[in-house]
């Protein structure tokens, strides 16, 4: 007779086990016990080194050089008839393209946006090519600034 209650004090604890991790939820902790709550020893050791942004994104650094460093090759090795027409007439393609992709991953790297570091190598890219095309002057430097400006206030706000 006992045998058969504790089989049913059993089932009866195991079935009530069961229903409630099946209906109850469970209750949430809020922030600062979150906090305060001990983490299993593998956890604590990653959790207690804070590694700067700067260390995790240095590849982009990387590869900002490469394009400077490709803009650099084209400035001190070809001559400018080689690359003027390239593609399109007059256009200078590849030194600028070498020098977007070097501003945009080294402004990318410093702001840790990509969206401003597309910005100012647009703006960037802008001036030089106007400048390429002997168009750039100071009133329509201050125009094109301005309106990059302008752009950026839009998508911030």
């Amino acid at each position: 007779m006992q045998n058969l209650l504790k089989k049913n004090n059993e089932l009866e604890t195991t079935r009530t086990d069961y229903i409630q991790q099946k209906y109850v939820r469970p209750v949430k902790q809020t922030d600062q016990q979150k906090r305060h709550a001990k983490l299993p020893p593998h956890q604590e050791e990653k959790n207690s080194v804070e590694v700067n942004p700067y260390l995790l994104r240095l590849p982009t650094l990387f590869l900002s050089f490469v394009g400077y460093g490709a803009a650099f090759f084209i400035i001190t090795h070809v001559y400018p008839e080689q690359v003027q027409s390239f593609l399109l007439p007059n256009t200078y393609l590849p030194l600028l393209l070498a020098f977007a992709e070097g501003h945009f991953f080294f402004f990318s790297y410093i702001f840790m946006k990509t969206r401003r570091g597309l910005l100012i190598t647009l703006l960037l890219t802008t001036l030089l090519f106007l400048q390429l095309q002997t168009l750039l002057s100071l009133t329509f430097a201050g125009i094109v600034i301005g309106f990059f400006a302008l752009i950026e206030l839009c998508l911030v706000l």
